[in-house]
């Protein structure tokens, strides 16, 4: 039973830590929606459409995370995890390159007109999709020593 708890409280943890990025990255399309001209617009918009779908899907496994995976076996809940993150990151695939086309044109001197949204995009979007993009590399390879470790101050 201690076992299956601290399964349940790595497995919960993850999934917690995976909701930050998609918090930041949720807020900063719904301020953003709208507001930026039209040749990033398209951009912004797939990323915060993603985010918005992915969000739900992990507030989901979070709230159900002892339904969703085999706490008895860290191996089969490493696999699990190993799987979602594996489709999430092929969809982050194409939106990497949407994030890349929005650096290079804040690079060329596009920037937004509005310092706040500016910053928004920049350091908000980008840096989120980031960290993002660096969670799902981690959870790609999780294995289940790294959920047998898991301690309380992780």
């Amino acid at each position: 039973m201690k076992n299956e708890l601290r399964l349940l409280a790595a497995t919960t943890s993850t999934f917690q830590e995976l909701l930050s990025p998609l918090i930041v990255l949720t807020s900063a399309y719904a301020i953003l929606k709208g507001k930026t001209p039209l040749y990033i617009e398209r951009d912004i918009s797939a990323i915060g459409e993603f985010s918005e779908k992915l969000k739900r899907e992990v507030e989901n496994i979070y709230r159900n995370t002892g339904k969703e995976f085999d706490l008895l076996s860290p191996s089969k809940t490493a696999s699990q995890i190993r799987q979602l993150a594996s489709g999430w990151k092929r969809q982050t695939t194409t939106l990497s390159t949407d994030i890349h086309k929005i650096q290079a044109l804040r690079e060329s001197a596009h920037k937004l007109d509005n310092p706040e949204l500016d910053a928004i995009l920049c350091e908000n979007l980008i840096n989120a999709f980031t960290q993002l993009v660096l969670l799902l590399n981690y959870l790609e390879t999780i294995e289940e020593k790294d959920l047998i470790t898991w301690s309380y101050t992780h």
